[in-house]
């Protein structure tokens, strides 16, 4: 396959709630395609993908990194994600340049709070999605169970594609395809001579063997397949909802299978990239069972790059049409201590060459390309050229961030990708030796444009620094790099809560000025509107600004969002409408525009009645029965709002919590949850909205 074909190349990422088995099933990936020649293990440290010592030693993904692998003809860029909560923002940066995701869940916990999370950010980016049933081979396992689990939380259609198949001994062996009619047997009996045997994938060194075998007497001595009749009818009954010829067929037989193998591929395909079914395989990859059939799945049911359309956006924020230039983007950004900075791009057009200069149109200024390099992880390849759809690091931008359009050309067009993500704690952090002062804050300004979740920041007064992050464990992780990379010993504090303001009403206001800047008139109108919003943004309703006020404008606003006028907290969900902009004069002088800007702001912000926020969690809390009550009485005396409560269908004498409360009382939760349950209960959270504060 020619690499630039990106009618067989595919973008996907793998991302997972934490334990469900995510890191085993890329590894999995990895050797199957013949990208490595050994599995390595979590618990050993010794996956390929988790690379840094934090990874190794806590047995957990922390950074995303991605790698490219060969599969029956196509070329599959695969990014794979974080699972814990604290690191979510890994997974935004990823998902905005997947064209399609595998989400994988766990067959025995099933659907987790994390799980909801990682669907949602999806649906916002408008981007399909492959189910994955992991972890089959555990006793405690149900694929029945888990898929009515999906079903049950988020009321979409999904479409069953593999089945498990167990031995009469219930152990798990095998998979079933639906749509072809075959099983899959992994632990087979060699006595058994009515089976094929059949390759993998004929292009990878580190093919297993496996066996195919019809749905027979024979099958059926020896194998059983739960709910098989169930999921065959759902199947059916799935696609005919979408489908004239398929309903005509299903209600004149009761099923689908004269027509032919090809019309039903490409059903399904259309309606996956529409976000209309949702394709569930099926697997463990811890026994290295179903994930051939599982590649195979993201072969014939996700989208290729040439199918997937992509939107830039004008200066004035209206949608274009996709440009014949090239174009990039920044989803991620890293600091080497050979290489420096390098710059992790997803090319959305054309071919991009090294000595290429690019145009960003942010900072108004030229890049060059220096080096390019294809990606596996944290090794790095040299390549000449990069093609539409590739992953790929660069090295030689100077200015570019992480978020930014690249361009072939000076043009101010923008891909709109928002994946901020606003830490919600903070903590104090000193160096052990005062020498170390300068060097700590020149680390955390390379973490600070590596991780888009962290901050930091000193007082100039005090010396004080401050570090925030999603939680406790992501600083913490922070605090070991320092001490790994940086060779800096720190002292973290307790932690605080990073608490946001924002406003509540919509306010408005048109100004003229006329002022004299070095002998010079300076007359212009401007009209500006706040308003509560979904998100931070600044949207601009006049027309025909030139770039240098526009990019003012920019920077006023993304200014401002840092720190409140009220409580000095980052604002969120405001809106800052430039309504009007006419120059009278020839032109204004920047400084004085900025002064006048700042002062109407701050006199509508003050008038839209601002609010202190504070960050509400939602909580999974696991508990036993015999502690159960005092783990709700002291939910109860945190005045939370429980939202489910329900027995575990694997261990009866547990109960689940899913609960939202206030974040401020949470800190240390664990040995809380610890002592009520006498070490029998767990829970994890995750941040779900800002509500107004209570202090």
């Amino acid at each position: 396959m020619s690499p630039s074909d990106e009618q067989n190349q595919l973008t996907i990422g793998i991302i997972a709630h934490i334990d469900a088995g995510k890191t085993t099933t890329t590894e999995n990936i990895l050797y199957q395609t013949g990208k490595i020649h050994k599995i390595g293990s979590v618990d050993d440290g010794t996956t390929e993908m988790d690379y840094l010592d934090e990874e190794k030693e806590r047995g957990i993904t922390i950074i995303s990194a991605a790698t490219t692998v060969f599969w029956k003809n196509h070329k599959i860029n695969i990014i794979d994600t974080p699972g814990h909560i604290d690191f979510i923002s890994e997974v935004k940066k990823s998902l905005t340049v997947i064209d399609s995701g595998i989400l994988v869940v766990c067959g025995t916990a099933g659907v987790q709070a994390q799980t909801e999370t990682l669907y949602n950010l999806c649906s916002e980016d408008n981007i399909p999605l492959m189910f994955f049933i992991n972890k089959l081979d555990r006793p405690t396992s149900s694929f029945s169970r888990t898929y009515n689990s999906l079903v049950e939380s988020f009321k979409i259609k999904f479409l069953p594609i593999n089945l498990p198949i167990y031995n009469l001994n219930d152990q798990f062996t095998g998979v079933y395809d639906i749509l072809i009619g075959k099983a899959f047997i992994y632990n087979f009996d060699p006595g058994n001579n009515n089976i094929n045997k059949i390759k993998q994938n004929a292009s990878s060194e580190n093919d297993a063997e496996f066996f195919t075998m019809n749905i027979d007497d024979n099958f059926q001595q020896k194998y059983k397949i739960p709910d098989f009749l169930s999921f065959n009818n759902i199947f059916s009954e799935t696609l005919a909802e979408f489908d004239e010829s398929f309903l005509h067929e299903f209600l004149s037989s009761g099923n689908i299978d004269d027509i032919s193998y090809e019309k039903k591929i490409e059903l399904i395909k259309s309606l996956t990239k529409e976000r209309k079914l949702f394709p569930v395989s099926c697997g463990s990859a811890l026994k290295k069972i179903g994930i051939s059939q599982l590649l195979d799945n993201i072969t014939l049911y996700l989208p290729t790059t040439d199918e997937v359309k992509y939107t830039l956006y004008s200066a004035s924020n209206e949608p274009i049409e996709q440009p014949n230039k090239k174009v990039a983007f920044v989803f991620k950004t890293i600091y080497e201590k050979q290489s420096g900075k390098i710059s992790f791009l997803r090319i959305y057009n054309g071919n991009f060459n090294k000595g290429d200069k690019l145009f960003n149109p942010r900072i108004n200024e030229w890049e060059r390309i220096s080096h390019i390099y294809q990606l596996h992880a944290n090794k790095k390849t040299e390549i000449q050229t990069a093609h539409k759809g590739d992953i790929v690091g660069i090295i030689g931008f100077k200015d570019t961030q992480t978020g930014d359009t690249l361009l072939s050309d000076k043009s101010y067009i923008f891909m709109h990708k928002h994946f901020l993500t606003e830490p919600v704690i903070t903590m104090s952090i000193e160096p052990r030796f005062v020498k170390d002062v300068e060097p700590l804050l020149n680390a955390l300004e390379i973490i600070s444009n590596e991780d888009n979740s962290f901050r930091f920041k000193q007082n100039q007064q005090s010396g004080l620094i401050e570090v925030s992050g999603m939680g406790e464990l992501h600083l913490q992780v922070i605090q070991h790099r320092l001490f790994n990379e940086f060779k800096i010993e720190t002292r973290l504090g307790n932690p605080s809560i990073a608490y946001k303001e924002t406003i509540t009403q919509r306010v408005s206001r048109e100004i003229s000025v006329s002022k004299i800047v070095k002998g010079v008139t300076n007359h212009f109108e401007i009209g500006i509107t706040l308003e509560p919003s979904d998100e931070n943004k600044l949207v601009i309703l006049e027309k025909n600004i030139e770039p240098d006020y526009l990019s003012f404008f920019e920077i006023f606003s993304n200014s401002i969002f840092v720190s409140g006028p009220m409580y000095g907290y980052p604002i969120t969900n405001l809106s800052i409408i430039l309504d009007r902009f006419n120059l009278i004069s020839n032109s204004v002088e920047l400084l004085l525009l900025g002064e006048v800007t700042r002062d109407l702001f701050f006199q509508l912000y003050n008038e839209a009645k601002p609010a202190l926020l504070e960050p509400i969690m939602k909580l999974d809390i696991v508990a036993d029965e015999s502690h159960f009550s005092e783990v709700i009485s002291d939910l109860n005396a945190k005045n939370v709002d429980i939202i489910e409560m329900k027995v575990l269908p694997d261990s009866p004498k547990y109960r689940r919590i899913i609960a939202l409360g206030r974040l401020s009382l949470f800190f240390g939760y664990s040995t809380i949850l610890r002592n009520l349950t006498s070490g029998q209960g767990y829970f994890s959270m995750e941040f779900y909205t800002y509500q107004p504060s209570s202090i």
